[in-house]
């Protein structure tokens, strides 16, 4: 077997988590992951591994994030990384363009798989109706880097994920100027379906750099967002670049560089319980996720109140 166009991990009809591979994915909004050919791993990671195949079929009865959430040592984000999505908030706000990457973390605890709940917390006063969408292309970092040059960053980027920068955005705007409390609930990363690598990316004919792959998200089956990563105000070098200055990016690192317009807090669309969001990233796939109440805590926190 050569490289693999895109890699998962799931759990297959025989009750245990496998690795699979199977051709990059050229349509939209489609399942196109049901029957994946078996990988196996030459050591316990993902990104540092072999992979071999064993040439076998399996059946896919349930997505996994592509890398187990105890693997992925730091969650990177950029904020306001879209040129038309910093048009239709920040730009009316008065901020000027970014200079450089805005960024902030997430919790690895806050990942979760494709077909997996989001669940909408249920500790604090939202105060919002809901919460909010964010579809982004997720960096996966696969060699130990730092100070790298953009020239050089793709040598470090084992592929390409699908991200839902799920937000709560009261939160994100009134924690003393912090974004991190309204986007690290429980489940508000989900990853996948898959990570194309860059032989999935020769085989559609695109860059290697991943600068010209649409990105798109639907709620309820309604597009709400449609764009291309063309729109990125700092690419994924320069996103490296710029992260990894006297900053260590360990293997399986995630990097999520930012989110097209079409947001729904820009035009007044919350998700509720009982909604069914999709991202979808060319060559990458669908990630899926059902919006469902959180269970309420015995006690809430007054600070709750804010």
């Amino acid at each position: 077997m050569g490289s693999p166009e895109r890699i998962l991990r799931f759990i297959a009809e025989d009750g245990l988590e496998h690795y699979g591979s199977c051709p990059a994915s050229k349509e939209s909004f489609t399942n196109d992951i049901s029957e994946v050919s078996e990988l196996v791993l030459s050591g316990e990671r993902l990104v540092t591994s072999e992979l071999k195949s064993t040439g076998k079929m399996l059946k896919v009865k349930q997505l996994l994030t592509p890398i187990p959430a105890e693997h992925v040592p730091d969650v990177w984000a950029v904020g306001l990384n879209y040129t038309k999505h910093w048009e239709e908030g920040a730009k009316k706000r008065g901020e000027p363009l970014p200079k450089v990457p805005g960024i902030f973390m997430k919790p690895s605890s806050s990942l979760t798989g494709s077909g997996s709940n989001v669940m909408m917390p249920a500790g604090l006063n939202l105060v919002d109706p809901g919460i909010d969408y964010e579809a982004e292309l997720c960096i996966v970092i696969g060699k130990k880097c730092r100070n790298v040059s953009a020239e050089d960053a793709m040598d470090y980027v084992f592929g390409f994920t699908a991200s839902n920068d799920v937000s709560a955005r009261h939160w994100q705007r009134n924690c003393a100027g912090q974004w991190v409390r309204g986007k690290s609930f429980d489940t508000f990363t989900p990853v996948g379906p898959a990570i194309l690598t860059p032989k999935g990316l020769d085989s559609l004919g695109k860059a290697r750099d991943a600068s010209d792959l649409k990105i798109q998200t639907q709620l309820n089956g309604k597009t709400e967002q449609a764009s291309s990563t063309s729109d990125l105000i700092f690419g994924i070098t320069k996103v490296v670049e710029w992260l990894s200055i006297d900053t260590t990016l360990l293997p399986g690192t995630l990097i999520l560089t930012g989110t097209p317009e079409g947001v729904g807090y820009a035009k007044g669309l919350w998700m509720k319980p009982g909604d069914s969001v999709e991202v979808w990233i060319e060559g990458i796939g669908t990630l899926q996720n059902p919006i469902v109440a959180a269970e309420p805590p015995a006690k809430r926190s007054r600070l709750g109140d804010v």
